[in-house]
């Protein structure tokens, strides 16, 4: 699965769409600049695969201080950042912490949240926070883009 998943990512875009069933068939008029922030490499290649074949702008960090790092950096060229995609649990900061940090440098950034295993106390964790949605892991494409549905009709929280 990695390596089809890397080819995905170095193929051109057509022939990622027609790898991936559904893919690009999105709303392609809304693309969005993200930035996924996970410390398991294959969920980063993964998500990436799975938005960037929809026209996304892909960023990724593996903790959170570089994700911060990034947003700090992207601040300071006045680049947009318009939604945050975090795992919970990683090494340096949770995906809360890390959220509270990013959502400091862009204001009314939207976040989601991925856990292998969601709770109903991480969820309510996550609605404090601001966050938008909660996904199970493994993602797939039609949860992702049920998320990024409901971002674009403003539509509530998400628990996917």
């Amino acid at each position: 699965m990695d390596k089809l998943i890397k080819r995905l990512l170095s193929a051109p875009r057509d022939l990622a769409r027609a790898w991936l069933p559904e893919a690009g068939k999105g709303d392609l008029s809304w693309k969005l600049r993200i930035l996924v922030v996970d410390d398991d490499e294959g969920c980063l290649t993964s998500v990436e695969a799975l938005l960037s074949v929809d026209g996304h702008s892909i960023l990724t960090a593996r903790r959170g201080q570089e994700a911060l790092d990034f947003a700090r950096e992207m601040r300071k060229r006045n680049e947009a950042l318009d939604l945050s995609i975090l795992d919970f649990n990683m090494p340096d900061w949770t995906g809360i912490e890390t959220f509270e940090r990013l959502s400091l440098e862009f204001p009314g950034l939207k976040g989601v949240f991925m856990s292998g295993d969601p709770s109903e106390g991480l969820e309510d964790a996550v609605r404090r926070a601001g966050g938008r949605a909660l996904v199970r892991k493994p993602l797939d494409l039609y949860r992702v883009r049920k998320v990024l549905g409901l971002l674009k009709e403003e539509e509530g929280f998400l628990v996917a």
